[in-house]
Formats: C-alpha cells, structure tokens, sequence
C-alpha cells in the first residue's frame, strides 16, 4: 500500500511538472514570437495609440511598434523615443516594463519599440559574435529615416534608451549614429565596443543605470562562451568580453572631453549617482548605481525569475532619462 502510494505521488508530481512546463514553454513561445499585427503593415497615418508596422531594411522585413500620445497633433513636430528591449523580450514587454507610453502621454512625445530578430529576439550589438547577417546599425538608420517621412519628427531631439541586450546596442548605435541620435539612456547593459573602436562624430550626451547586484549582467564585467545555437559558426563556440560598468562609463567621460572628477549626485534610496561635467558641448554623462538592484528597469515593471534581482522602487529610470534627453536636443551638441 505505502509503494502504491508513493508509486502515484510520484506520477502526479511528475505530470504536474509537464503540465507547468508546457504553459511556460507555450507563454514563452508567445512572449518570444514576432507580434502578428506585424504580419501586416499599416498604410494609413495612424491614429493616437499603439501600432504594430513593418518596414523592409537590407532585404529583411522589420517589425516595430509605434506609439503615438493621446494629444498627437500631426501638424507638431514631436521628439522620438527609440527603445530597445532586451534578450528574449518583445517590444510589448518591453513597453509594460519601461512604461513609456505614460510618460509620452504627458509629455507629448513618440515612443518607438523595434523588434529584433533570430529566436529568442535579440539585437546584433556586438559584430565579434557573428550570429548574424542582420545589420541592427543600419536597421535603426532606417528606421529613423521612416519615422521622418511617415509623421513629423523634431529631428533634433531623437533619442535612444535600452536595456540589458537593446542597452548594448543603444551603446553601439551612441558609437555609430551620433550624426542623427541626440542623447541616449543605457540599462543593465554587456557594454562591448565595435571591433574598430567607438568614434562618433560628436560628444554625446550619456545616462546609464546598473545594479550592484546584477547575476545576467556583472556590474564589474565578465567574460563567457556563447552558446552554440547563437552563433553562425555551428562549429565553434565564440567567446566574449563586455566591460565593467565605471570603466565604460569613464570611457564616455573621456570622449566627451569632461573632467575627469565626477561630482556626486545627492542619494536616492538605493540609487547612488555621479555626473561628468564641463565636457565639450555640454554632453555630460550621469551613471546611477543601483546598490543591491538587479537585472531590471529601476522604477520600472517589476521582473520575475531567480536570477532577475531586485526592482528599485527609489528612482524613476524613464522618468530620470527623459528629464535628461530634455536638456540635450542635437543642436545643442
């Protein structure tokens, strides 16, 4: 009787798991599928709202959502918020998390939500991997160059935020698209220069956020093998390096010719900021630490997982982000 029982104790536990890993494994599927409003593009001016559209890039079909505020004025040109989500997000995550839509009601601005490509969705941030043909750089070129002929755009007063993955790729377009990109706001991210080195053509205006206590990004660095199905190559794992947070923080300082003592920012919470001032054009650069945070958008949605971490509840990083792309239009660096 006691084997029996144990016997169908442990069927039930076992059938119990299948049925929890087949609803995570259909949610992710869905979490991690292109939109399918994206099957379809949009022809006509849209109406306030959001808005799945595609746009054809290098021969790829790309997908993005567009999210345009309650008061859209067609006639007004309005600032563009490009962001990026992260590894194995979407551009609808991402949206929830970051909440930007709130913000751009507001303040009267456009949000933007590219969708990158492969599975799980992932940006093209760092060449030495070679995963991919695509070219995420002149994806997002493209994109603003859509942008700018589908409504009015204040072209002085693009800018693009990221996280984890996408802050990568904000960090690698601040190296290769400061001509047309005002400011940019980089989350929790693997920070690796292009192979030819960083040179934009301007100093540009940085703001970055990371917690101290970041399992999926280090905040100190770190080096890994990249799992086989990432890669191109099926026949050799390639390896990467992402730097420590400061030192790319610093490097930003450097090129945008600030002095190289930051002043400290007053403390908030769990939020400990520095700013690099008297830099060339007024392009300053401001880094929070998050002490204690996570792999997560501070004052965002919270995320959920055993590795995520800590959400900080202390700073607002949209909210802090747009106060600074405010203050650093592109005619003014």
């Amino acid at each position: 009787m006691i084997k029996n029982s144990c016997f169908m104790f442990l069927i039930t536990i076992a059938l119990f798991t299948i049925c929890l890993f087949s609803i995570f494994a259909a949610f992710l599927f869905m979490e991690l599928s292109p939109a399918p409003a994206c099957q379809q593009s949009v022809e006509s001016f849209p109406r306030p709202g959001i808005h799945a559209r595609v746009m054809n890039s290098s021969g790829f079909n790309r997908c993005y959502l567009l999210y345009l505020p309650k008061d859209h004025d067609p006639s007004m040109p309005l600032p563009v918020v490009i962001s990026f989500h992260g590894f194995a997000s979407t551009p609808a995550g991402h949206a929830a998390v970051t909440r930007w839509n709130t913000i751009a009601d507001s303040e009267n601005f456009v949000v933007v939500y590219p969708q990158g490509t492969g599975f799980p969705l992932r940006w093209n941030s760092f060449t030495s991997a070679g995963w991919s043909a695509v070219d995420d750089v002149a994806f997002t070129r493209d994109l603003i160059m859509e942008l700018e002929t589908t409504f009015a755009v204040d072209k002085s007063r693009i800018f693009v935020t990221g996280f984890s993955n996408g802050g990568a790729m904000t960090h690698n377009l601040a190296c290769e698209l400061s001509d047309i990109i005002a400011a940019v706001g980089i989350i929790s991210a693997p920070v690796v220069e292009p192979p030819s080195g960083c040179h934009p053509s301007r100093p540009v205006p940085i703001m970055a956020f990371h917690g101290t206590d970041d399992l999926i990004v280090n905040y100190n660095g770190a080096k890994f093998d990249l799992p086989f199905w990432y890669t191109q190559n099926r026949t050799q794992r390639n390896s990467f390096s992402y730097l420590p947070t400061r030192e790319w923080i610093e490097r930003w300082s450097q090129r945008n010719l600030c002095d190289p003592v930051p002043e400290n920012l007053p403390l908030l919470g769990d939020a400990n900021g520095i700013r690099f001032t008297d830099c060339a054009n007024q392009a300053e650069v401001i880094f929070y630490s998050i002490e204690g945070g996570g792999h997560t958008w501070p004052g965002g949605k919270p995320l959920f997982g055993l590795l995520v971490g800590e959400t900080s509840a202390d700073i607002d990083a949209s909210a802090e982000i747009w106060s600074f792309f405010q203050q650093h239009p592109l005619s003014n660096n």
